[in-house]
């Protein structure tokens, strides 16, 4: 009996070294794999929207309204007007703890041109600069309505991203006139050859969705079937993934399209779900 309670007493003092000895190790492991995981841990992943020329950062209230009444979770809504280089005006802001905040990115100089589009992509990347330093985000998904998707993709193919450490995953263009507001599929403007000769350098990673209006047979009113959808040169077989819709019915006029029930859905599905 005394053996066994000397052996007990041997075996207990062994497991408390090891455990003095072992402890201290343990927990700075599980201290720098929780460092880890905060460390990579995404603050938010935005979605962030571009209007098209000659529209405010109010252009997308209604539409934001509406995906907020289709969504489980309300999206704090942050509008940032671009004055000049380095100068921002805020409207709103986004809440702490909301995961997938709304960021609208508008330009005081919001004229159309392909050389004032040029020179508002390149205010587009400062503002993302800006908004990593400020809110921390890795990923982002971006949607532009008619120019405003142009501008995003003279962004992308500028590899103007390089310039932050944020990755696109989603794009939605809306109504965007890759050939402007040429009708006739053989005639390539400056704007679109340009986009077709630096394809190359967009996103490998990115998945677009290209949505169409069609008001009638040929247009949306405003921008020719066929200017929107000669986008599908400039993103396949340069991009994960690219779909292209054609949207009919009600709400299909150019400015219309971010009232279309169709289009918010299709927003919601591909960029909340």
């Amino acid at each position: 009996m005394q053996f066994k309670k000397v052996h007990f007493l041997s075996f207990f003092v062994v497991v408390l070294v090891l455990a003095v000895i072992l402890l201290p190790g343990i927990m700075a492991f599980k201290s720098r794999i929780e460092n880890v995981r905060t460390s990579y841990r995404p603050v938010c992943d935005p979605i962030i929207f571009v209007p098209g020329s000659h529209a405010t950062i109010n252009r997308f209230n209604e539409f934001l309204s509406q995906l907020n009444k289709s969504s489980e979770n309300t999206h704090s809504i942050l509008r940032i007007e671009i004055l000049t280089k380095h100068h921002f005006l805020f409207h709103g802001a986004i809440h702490k703890g909301d995961y997938q905040p709304f960021i609208v990115i508008g330009f005081k100089n919001n004229r159309d041109g392909f050389a004032n589009m040029s020179r508002q992509a390149k205010l587009l990347s400062d503002a993302l600069k800006m908004l990593e330093e400020n809110y921390r985000f890795k990923h982002f998904s971006a949607v532009g309505h008619s120019n405003g998707g142009i501008i995003w993709t003279l962004m992308f193919e500028q590899n103007d991203l390089m310039k932050t450490h944020v990755r696109v995953t989603k794009l939605v263009t809306i109504g965007s006139p890759f050939n402007l507001e040429e009708n006739n599929p053989k005639i390539k403007t400056k704007l679109y050859r340009d986009m077709y000769s630096n394809r190359y350098s967009l996103p490998e990673t990115l998945c677009v969705y290209s949505i169409v209006g069609a008001e009638t047979l040929n247009s949306d009113g405003v921008v020719p079937i066929t200017s929107v959808t000669n986008g599908r040169y400039i993103f396949q077989k340069q991009v994960s993934g690219f779909t292209q819709i054609l949207i009919t019915g009600q709400n299909t006029e150019h400015s219309d399209l971010l009232k279309n029930v169709q289009v918010e859905l299709l927003v919601h599905q591909f960029l909340l779900n």
